[in-house]
Protein backbone atom coordinates (compact mmCIF):
# COMPACT_ATOMS: atom_id res chain seq x y z
CA UNK A 1 0.00 0.00 0.00
CA UNK A 2 1.35 3.39 -1.00
CA UNK A 3 2.00 5.55 2.08
CA UNK A 4 0.00 8.74 2.38
CA UNK A 5 2.39 11.69 1.92
CA UNK A 6 0.13 13.86 4.07
CA UNK A 7 -1.37 11.68 6.79
CA UNK A 8 -4.26 13.24 8.72
CA UNK A 9 -4.15 14.43 12.29
CA UNK A 10 -5.01 11.66 14.72
CA UNK A 11 -8.16 13.47 15.77
CA UNK A 12 -9.70 13.68 12.27
CA UNK A 13 -13.36 12.67 12.37
CA UNK A 14 -14.20 9.29 10.81
CA UNK A 15 -17.63 8.78 9.30
CA UNK A 16 -19.72 6.01 7.74
CA UNK A 17 -20.40 6.66 4.06
CA UNK A 18 -21.77 3.31 2.92
CA UNK A 19 -23.30 0.13 4.20
CA UNK A 20 -24.62 -3.17 2.88
CA UNK A 21 -26.65 -5.90 4.54
CA UNK A 22 -27.71 -9.46 3.85
CA UNK A 23 -29.60 -10.75 6.89
CA UNK A 24 -32.73 -12.86 7.44
CA UNK A 25 -35.10 -9.89 7.26
CA UNK A 26 -33.54 -8.18 4.24
CA UNK A 27 -31.14 -8.77 1.38
CA UNK A 28 -30.24 -5.06 1.21
CA UNK A 29 -29.94 -2.21 3.70
CA UNK A 30 -33.25 -0.49 2.93
CA UNK A 31 -35.22 -3.73 3.20
CA UNK A 32 -33.48 -4.87 6.37
CA UNK A 33 -33.71 -1.46 8.03
CA UNK A 34 -37.43 -1.17 7.29
CA UNK A 35 -38.09 -4.69 8.59
CA UNK A 36 -36.28 -4.04 11.87
CA UNK A 37 -38.06 -0.70 12.29
CA UNK A 38 -41.39 -2.49 11.79
CA UNK A 39 -40.49 -5.34 14.14
CA UNK A 40 -40.76 -7.97 11.40
CA UNK A 41 -39.08 -11.34 11.70
CA UNK A 42 -38.95 -14.40 9.48
CA UNK A 43 -38.26 -17.04 12.07
CA UNK A 44 -38.84 -20.65 11.17
CA UNK A 45 -38.87 -23.96 13.00
CA UNK A 46 -36.22 -26.63 12.60
CA UNK A 47 -36.21 -30.12 13.99
CA UNK A 48 -33.85 -30.49 16.90
CA UNK A 49 -31.85 -32.78 14.63
CA UNK A 50 -31.49 -29.93 12.13
CA UNK A 51 -33.39 -29.13 8.94
CA UNK A 52 -37.15 -28.76 8.36
CA UNK A 53 -39.44 -29.24 11.34
CA UNK A 54 -41.25 -32.54 11.63
CA UNK A 55 -41.61 -35.61 13.74
CA UNK A 56 -41.85 -35.74 17.51
CA UNK A 57 -38.29 -34.71 18.38
CA UNK A 58 -39.31 -31.12 19.10
CA UNK A 59 -38.34 -27.96 17.26
CA UNK A 60 -35.96 -25.03 17.59
CA UNK A 61 -36.56 -21.49 16.37
CA UNK A 62 -33.99 -20.25 13.86
CA UNK A 63 -33.48 -17.24 11.59
CA UNK A 64 -31.92 -18.07 8.25
CA UNK A 65 -31.23 -16.18 5.02
CA UNK A 66 -31.92 -18.97 2.52
CA UNK A 67 -32.65 -22.14 4.46
CA UNK A 68 -30.47 -24.84 5.94
CA UNK A 69 -26.78 -24.34 5.04
CA UNK A 70 -25.35 -27.02 2.78
CA UNK A 71 -21.89 -25.49 2.36
CA UNK A 72 -18.92 -25.41 4.70
CA UNK A 73 -18.43 -22.24 6.73
CA UNK A 74 -15.97 -20.58 4.32
CA UNK A 75 -18.19 -20.94 1.26
CA UNK A 76 -21.30 -20.00 3.21
CA UNK A 77 -19.58 -16.84 4.48
CA UNK A 78 -18.60 -15.80 0.96
CA UNK A 79 -22.11 -16.52 -0.29
CA UNK A 80 -23.56 -14.25 2.40
CA UNK A 81 -21.19 -11.31 1.97
CA UNK A 82 -20.80 -10.84 -1.79
CA UNK A 83 -23.89 -8.72 -2.41
CA UNK A 84 -23.59 -6.85 0.90
CA UNK A 85 -20.06 -5.74 0.03
CA UNK A 86 -21.09 -4.63 -3.44
CA UNK A 87 -24.00 -2.68 -1.97
CA UNK A 88 -21.80 -0.91 0.58
CA UNK A 89 -19.22 0.16 -2.01
CA UNK A 90 -21.97 1.33 -4.37
CA UNK A 91 -23.69 3.18 -1.51
CA UNK A 92 -20.41 5.02 -0.81
CA UNK A 93 -20.07 5.81 -4.54
CA UNK A 94 -16.89 3.78 -4.83
CA UNK A 95 -17.64 2.28 -8.19
CA UNK A 96 -14.02 1.81 -9.27
CA UNK A 97 -10.60 2.26 -7.60
CA UNK A 98 -10.04 5.19 -9.96
CA UNK A 99 -12.64 7.12 -7.98
CA UNK A 100 -10.19 7.23 -5.09
CA UNK A 101 -7.15 7.83 -7.24
CA UNK A 102 -8.69 11.04 -8.58
CA UNK A 103 -8.99 12.36 -5.03
CA UNK A 104 -5.95 10.93 -3.25
CA UNK A 105 -3.57 10.03 -6.06
CA UNK A 106 -3.75 6.41 -4.90
CA UNK A 107 -6.31 3.69 -4.12
CA UNK A 108 -5.61 2.87 -0.47
CA UNK A 109 -8.31 0.61 0.96
CA UNK A 110 -8.00 -1.50 4.07
CA UNK A 111 -10.39 -4.32 4.94
CA UNK A 112 -11.19 -5.47 8.48
CA UNK A 113 -13.16 -8.69 8.80
CA UNK A 114 -15.05 -9.74 11.95
CA UNK A 115 -15.26 -13.52 12.24
CA UNK A 116 -16.34 -16.20 14.74
CA UNK A 117 -13.89 -18.06 16.93
CA UNK A 118 -11.89 -20.39 14.67
CA UNK A 119 -12.31 -23.35 17.04
CA UNK A 120 -16.10 -23.20 17.08
CA UNK A 121 -17.85 -26.46 16.12
CA UNK A 122 -18.56 -26.55 12.40
CA UNK A 123 -15.52 -24.41 11.51
CA UNK A 124 -12.47 -26.36 10.42
CA UNK A 125 -8.94 -25.03 10.15
CA UNK A 126 -9.11 -25.75 6.43
CA UNK A 127 -12.25 -23.61 6.02
CA UNK A 128 -10.69 -20.73 7.96
CA UNK A 129 -7.53 -20.82 5.86
CA UNK A 130 -9.56 -21.03 2.64
CA UNK A 131 -11.58 -18.00 3.64
CA UNK A 132 -8.49 -16.03 4.64
CA UNK A 133 -6.79 -16.88 1.36
CA UNK A 134 -9.79 -15.83 -0.70
CA UNK A 135 -10.27 -12.65 1.31
CA UNK A 136 -6.62 -11.62 0.93
CA UNK A 137 -6.75 -12.35 -2.77
CA UNK A 138 -9.85 -10.37 -3.61
CA UNK A 139 -11.67 -9.70 -0.32
CA UNK A 140 -14.60 -11.81 -1.55
CA UNK A 141 -15.17 -9.46 -4.48
CA UNK A 142 -12.64 -7.32 -6.31
CA UNK A 143 -11.96 -4.82 -3.52
CA UNK A 144 -8.28 -4.68 -4.53
CA UNK A 145 -7.13 -4.18 -0.97
CA UNK A 146 -3.57 -5.00 0.00
CA UNK A 147 -4.34 -4.71 3.73
CA UNK A 148 -6.79 -7.31 5.06
CA UNK A 149 -7.08 -7.87 8.81
CA UNK A 150 -9.03 -10.65 10.53
CA UNK A 151 -10.59 -10.49 13.99
CA UNK A 152 -11.95 -13.90 15.07
CA UNK A 153 -13.65 -12.70 18.27
CA UNK A 154 -17.33 -13.53 17.75
CA UNK A 155 -19.80 -10.85 18.95
CA UNK A 156 -17.05 -8.44 19.99
CA UNK A 157 -15.22 -8.68 16.66
CA UNK A 158 -17.32 -6.13 14.77
CA UNK A 159 -16.69 -3.15 17.05
CA UNK A 160 -13.03 -4.15 17.41
CA UNK A 161 -12.78 -4.23 13.61
CA UNK A 162 -14.24 -0.70 13.51
CA UNK A 163 -11.65 0.38 16.09
CA UNK A 164 -8.90 -1.11 13.93
CA UNK A 165 -10.26 0.58 10.79
CA UNK A 166 -10.44 3.98 12.49
CA UNK A 167 -6.79 3.61 13.51
CA UNK A 168 -5.83 2.88 9.88
CA UNK A 169 -7.63 6.04 8.74
CA UNK A 170 -6.14 8.18 11.51
CA UNK A 171 -2.61 7.02 10.70
CA UNK A 172 -3.01 7.68 6.99
CA UNK A 173 -2.39 4.03 6.11
CA UNK A 174 -5.76 3.97 4.36
CA UNK A 175 -8.10 6.48 2.78
CA UNK A 176 -11.07 4.12 2.87
CA UNK A 177 -11.63 1.29 5.34
CA UNK A 178 -14.16 -1.46 4.77
CA UNK A 179 -15.44 -3.31 7.85
CA UNK A 180 -17.08 -6.68 7.21
CA UNK A 181 -18.94 -8.87 9.68
CA UNK A 182 -19.87 -12.40 8.58
CA UNK A 183 -21.23 -15.43 10.36
CA UNK A 184 -23.69 -18.29 10.38
CA UNK A 185 -24.62 -20.07 13.58
CA UNK A 186 -26.56 -22.68 11.63
CA UNK A 187 -23.85 -25.08 10.50
CA UNK A 188 -24.98 -28.53 11.73
CA UNK A 189 -22.09 -29.13 14.17
CA UNK A 190 -22.49 -25.72 15.81
CA UNK A 191 -26.28 -26.01 15.93
CA UNK A 192 -25.94 -29.38 17.69
CA UNK A 193 -23.41 -27.98 20.17
CA UNK A 194 -25.68 -25.04 21.06
CA UNK A 195 -28.57 -27.45 21.62
CA UNK A 196 -26.41 -29.56 23.93
CA UNK A 197 -25.56 -26.44 25.93
CA UNK A 198 -29.23 -25.37 26.16
CA UNK A 199 -28.45 -22.10 24.38
CA UNK A 200 -31.23 -22.33 21.78
CA UNK A 201 -34.90 -21.44 22.20
CA UNK A 202 -36.85 -24.69 21.70
CA UNK A 203 -40.12 -26.35 22.62
CA UNK A 204 -38.43 -27.53 25.80
CA UNK A 205 -36.16 -24.53 26.46
CA UNK A 206 -38.10 -21.23 26.48
CA UNK A 207 -35.04 -19.20 27.51
CA UNK A 208 -32.43 -19.13 24.80
CA UNK A 209 -31.19 -17.56 21.60
CA UNK A 210 -32.63 -17.77 18.10
CA UNK A 211 -29.55 -18.65 16.01
CA UNK A 212 -29.22 -16.85 12.70
CA UNK A 213 -26.76 -15.79 10.04
CA UNK A 214 -25.88 -12.81 7.91
CA UNK A 215 -23.34 -10.33 6.59
CA UNK A 216 -22.98 -6.63 7.32
CA UNK A 217 -20.55 -4.19 5.70
CA UNK A 218 -19.59 -0.59 6.51
CA UNK A 219 -17.47 1.86 4.52
CA UNK A 220 -15.50 4.30 6.68
CA UNK A 221 -13.73 7.49 5.59
CA UNK A 222 -12.39 10.65 7.12
CA UNK A 223 -15.06 13.35 7.16
CA UNK A 224 -12.94 15.79 5.14
CA UNK A 225 -12.40 13.17 2.43
CA UNK A 226 -16.10 12.29 2.30
CA UNK A 227 -16.94 15.95 1.80
CA UNK A 228 -14.25 16.25 -0.84
CA UNK A 229 -15.90 13.37 -2.70
CA UNK A 230 -19.33 14.97 -2.06
CA UNK A 231 -20.91 11.76 -0.76
CA UNK A 232 -23.72 11.53 1.80
CA UNK A 233 -22.67 10.67 5.34
CA UNK A 234 -24.60 8.45 7.75
CA UNK A 235 -22.97 9.33 11.08
CA UNK A 236 -19.65 10.03 12.74
CA UNK A 237 -17.88 7.45 14.86
CA UNK A 238 -17.16 8.83 18.31
CA UNK A 239 -15.28 6.94 20.97
CA UNK A 240 -14.52 3.21 20.93
CA UNK A 241 -13.48 0.86 23.68
CA UNK A 242 -12.81 -2.83 24.17
CA UNK A 243 -11.64 -5.11 26.94
CA UNK A 244 -12.33 -8.34 28.77
CA UNK A 245 -14.98 -9.44 31.25
CA UNK A 246 -13.10 -11.58 33.74
CA UNK A 247 -16.20 -13.48 34.88
CA UNK A 248 -18.22 -14.45 31.78
CA UNK A 249 -22.01 -14.34 31.84
CA UNK A 250 -22.25 -18.11 31.28
CA UNK A 251 -19.53 -19.12 33.77
CA UNK A 252 -19.80 -20.98 37.06
CA UNK A 253 -19.46 -17.77 39.12
CA UNK A 254 -22.10 -15.01 39.17
CA UNK A 255 -21.20 -12.29 36.69
CA UNK A 256 -20.40 -8.83 38.06
CA UNK A 257 -20.42 -6.93 34.77
CA UNK A 258 -17.35 -4.96 35.77
CA UNK A 259 -15.53 -5.27 32.45
CA UNK A 260 -18.40 -4.02 30.31
CA UNK A 261 -19.24 -1.32 32.84
CA UNK A 262 -15.69 0.07 32.75
CA UNK A 263 -15.57 0.08 28.94
CA UNK A 264 -18.95 1.78 28.57
CA UNK A 265 -18.06 4.40 31.18
CA UNK A 266 -14.84 5.12 29.30
CA UNK A 267 -16.68 5.45 25.99
CA UNK A 268 -19.11 7.94 27.52
CA UNK A 269 -16.29 9.90 29.16
CA UNK A 270 -14.28 10.20 25.91
CA UNK A 271 -17.16 10.68 23.47
CA UNK A 272 -16.58 14.42 23.27
CA UNK A 273 -20.28 15.10 23.90
CA UNK A 274 -22.39 15.16 27.08
CA UNK A 275 -24.15 11.89 27.98
CA UNK A 276 -27.52 13.52 27.32
CA UNK A 277 -26.77 13.38 23.59
CA UNK A 278 -27.11 9.59 23.65
CA UNK A 279 -30.73 8.51 23.71
CA UNK A 280 -30.59 5.12 21.94
CA UNK A 281 -28.60 2.07 23.06
CA UNK A 282 -28.23 -0.89 20.69
CA UNK A 283 -27.26 -4.13 22.40
CA UNK A 284 -26.63 -7.74 21.38
CA UNK A 285 -29.04 -9.15 23.97
CA UNK A 286 -30.35 -12.32 22.36
CA UNK A 287 -32.51 -14.22 24.83
CA UNK A 288 -29.73 -15.85 26.82
CA UNK A 289 -30.38 -15.27 30.51
CA UNK A 290 -26.75 -14.59 31.42
CA UNK A 291 -26.51 -11.70 28.96
CA UNK A 292 -29.54 -10.00 30.51
CA UNK A 293 -28.17 -10.50 34.01
CA UNK A 294 -24.88 -8.88 33.04
CA UNK A 295 -26.62 -6.08 31.18
CA UNK A 296 -28.81 -5.29 34.18
CA UNK A 297 -25.70 -4.55 36.24
CA UNK A 298 -24.14 -2.49 33.46
CA UNK A 299 -27.26 -0.42 32.84
CA UNK A 300 -27.66 0.55 36.49
CA UNK A 301 -24.02 1.61 36.80
CA UNK A 302 -23.52 3.43 33.51
CA UNK A 303 -26.67 4.83 31.95
CA UNK A 304 -28.24 6.99 34.63
CA UNK A 305 -26.75 10.07 32.93
CA UNK A 306 -28.39 9.48 29.56
CA UNK A 307 -31.22 11.63 28.27
CA UNK A 308 -34.54 11.04 30.00
CA UNK A 309 -36.60 8.56 28.00
CA UNK A 310 -33.63 6.88 26.31
CA UNK A 311 -34.43 3.70 24.43
CA UNK A 312 -32.77 0.27 24.55
CA UNK A 313 -32.97 -1.84 21.39
CA UNK A 314 -32.12 -5.53 21.05
CA UNK A 315 -32.63 -6.43 17.42
CA UNK A 316 -32.18 -10.18 17.83
CA UNK A 317 -35.96 -10.40 18.27
CA UNK A 318 -36.16 -9.54 14.55
CA UNK A 319 -32.95 -10.93 13.06
CA UNK A 320 -32.00 -13.71 15.41
CA UNK A 321 -28.42 -13.86 16.67
CA UNK A 322 -26.09 -12.87 13.83
CA UNK A 323 -22.91 -14.04 15.57
CA UNK A 324 -19.78 -12.17 14.45
CA UNK A 325 -21.85 -10.01 12.09
CA UNK A 326 -23.73 -8.49 15.05
CA UNK A 327 -21.47 -5.55 15.91
CA UNK A 328 -21.14 -4.33 12.31
CA UNK A 329 -24.89 -4.67 11.82
CA UNK A 330 -25.67 -2.68 14.99
CA UNK A 331 -23.25 0.10 13.98
CA UNK A 332 -24.92 0.34 10.58
CA UNK A 333 -28.38 0.34 12.13
CA UNK A 334 -27.42 3.09 14.58
CA UNK A 335 -25.90 5.16 11.77
CA UNK A 336 -29.06 4.74 9.71
CA UNK A 337 -31.20 5.87 12.64
CA UNK A 338 -29.16 9.07 12.87
CA UNK A 339 -29.08 9.74 9.13
CA UNK A 340 -32.79 9.19 8.52
CA UNK A 341 -34.03 10.91 11.66
CA UNK A 342 -35.31 7.84 13.49
CA UNK A 343 -32.99 8.15 16.48
CA UNK A 344 -34.41 9.48 19.74
CA UNK A 345 -31.53 11.96 20.07
CA UNK A 346 -28.33 12.88 18.27
CA UNK A 347 -26.20 10.04 19.57
CA UNK A 348 -26.29 6.23 19.69
CA UNK A 349 -24.39 3.77 21.87
CA UNK A 350 -23.58 0.21 20.77
CA UNK A 351 -22.46 -2.62 23.06
CA UNK A 352 -21.44 -6.22 22.29
CA UNK A 353 -20.31 -9.17 24.40
CA UNK A 354 -18.52 -12.32 23.22
CA UNK A 355 -18.71 -15.74 24.81
CA UNK A 356 -15.04 -15.93 25.81
CA UNK A 357 -15.10 -12.61 27.68
CA UNK A 358 -14.30 -9.99 25.04
CA UNK A 359 -16.41 -6.85 25.36
CA UNK A 360 -16.68 -3.81 23.09
CA UNK A 361 -18.58 -0.50 23.05
CA UNK A 362 -18.86 2.38 20.59
CA UNK A 363 -20.59 5.71 20.22
CA UNK A 364 -22.05 7.32 17.10
CA UNK A 365 -23.15 10.93 16.71
CA UNK A 366 -24.94 12.94 14.06
CA UNK A 367 -22.47 14.68 11.76
CA UNK A 368 -23.99 18.04 12.67
CA UNK A 369 -22.25 17.71 16.05
CA UNK A 370 -18.80 17.10 14.55
CA UNK A 371 -16.19 19.72 13.84
CA UNK A 372 -13.60 18.96 11.21
CA UNK A 373 -10.02 19.01 12.30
Amino acid sequence: MTPNPNPPADGAAVVITGQGLNIPVGSCTAQAYAAVRAGINRFCQWSLTGGPAGGEDGTATVSTVVGAPTLDWAHRAEELVVDALKEALFDARLYEPEDLERIHGRSAISAHIAMPYPDRPGITQESVELFRENARGHCVVALKSSQVEFLPRAHAAGLQAVEQAVAALHSGAADVAVVIGIDTLLMPANFAEMLDRNQVKTDFQPSGMIPGEGAAVLVLERLADARKRDVPVYAAIGSLGSGVEEIPYDGSEPTRGEGMSGILQEVLATAGHPPEVFADVLTDLNGERGRFQEWGLVEVRCLNQLAYGWQRHHTADCTGDLGAATGVFLMGLGAGMLRWGHATGQGVLVTTAAEQGERACASLVATELVKEG
